[in-house]
């Protein structure tokens, strides 16, 4: 029987045929395949080591700041009307054309200067003229002086 190299073609076809269907490669270890040279092996399709884990630089300390001191409270502002409010008057008199009250207890006429304490500063006022009404009273502002902190 003499067969040609058609047939001969065919047959290692047919023999091929299951490697071809299952992809190419048997993962049976004892497959080879014909074709490779002697010695060799193909390499494992392993997956590729995962790398290696990032170390951080270690953080330095933190540095302790002192705390911070409260700004100091602000200075507070001269007030004449708060301070003229502080004004008693508690007696009125009138003899001869002259004038005279009572002010936080002491006795004062025309043209006398009067002088109060408020929150530490001293309020100085020039009594103008002296009425019945308060409200018709005239005062001067003369001086506001910042008192020593004690």
């Amino acid at each position: 029987m003499r067969t040609t190299a058609t047939q001969l073609f065919a047959a290692v076809a047919l023999l091929a045929l299951p490697a071809l269907a299952a992809g190419g490669e048997n993962d049976d270890p004892g497959f080879r395949d014909p074709f490779w040279p002697v010695g060799y092996s193909p390499a494992k399709d392993e997956p590729p080591p995962p790398p290696p884990p990032k170390v951080e630089a270690p953080k330095p300390a933190p540095v302790e700041e002192k705390p911070k001191e409260p700004p100091p409270p602000p200075e507070p502002e001269p007030d004449w009307r708060a301070a003229l409010r502080l004004l008693k008057i508690s007696g009125y008199a009138e003899s001869g054309g002259a004038r005279s009250c009572v002010i936080n207890g002491k006795t004062v006429s025309e043209s006398e200067k009067i002088s109060i304490v408020h929150e530490g500063f001293r309020y100085t006022w020039r009594l103008d003229r002296i009425a019945p009404q308060k409200a018709q009273m005239r005062f001067t502002r003369l001086a506001v002086a910042r008192l020593p902190k004690q």
